[in-house]
Order: C-alpha cells, then structure tokens, then sequence
C-alpha cells in the first residue's frame, strides 16, 4: 500500500498491515514524506510519485514471484 505521511489514512494502513502479517499475508506500506492522499497520480508532479509506486509495486511482485525481471525472462 502507498500512503504519503500527510495522509489521515495511514495509521488505518498500518493497522491493516500487522493484521494481514498476523495472518500469515505479505503486505506492506510504503510512505512518501510530505505527500497526502492521491499524491501518486501519473499527471501530478511529472508523474514522479507514480513511477516511484510502480517501482515499488514491481519490487513486491518480484519478491512474491508474481512478475519476472529482465533478468529472469530469459
């Protein structure tokens, strides 16, 4: 999950995230300082924020095997 520092939404994210590791589930939540709520949208700030999600988001997918690299595609 995304969340800026700024968002009033965070701490329920926290919340949700020990929850879902509790039972077992990978989640995390990764911040942006400063940002609040839809910060990540492609047509805002150049679309720095979304290419920094979709980084992140790619990394995860990686990391659960869902999404191959370069690397692994052969």
């Amino acid at each position: 999950m995304f969340f800026g520092t700024d968002d009033p939404l965070l701490l329920g994210a926290e919340a949700l995230r020990k929850a879902s590791g509790a039972a077992g589930n990978q989640c995390n939540v990764i911040t942006y300082r400063g940002q609040g709520r839809g910060f990540f949208i492609l047509t805002r700030e150049a679309g720095n924020y979304y290419k920094l999600a979709v980084a992140e988001m790619d990394k995860f997918l990686v990391s659960l095997g869902w999404l191959k690299t370069r690397s692994q595609k052969g």
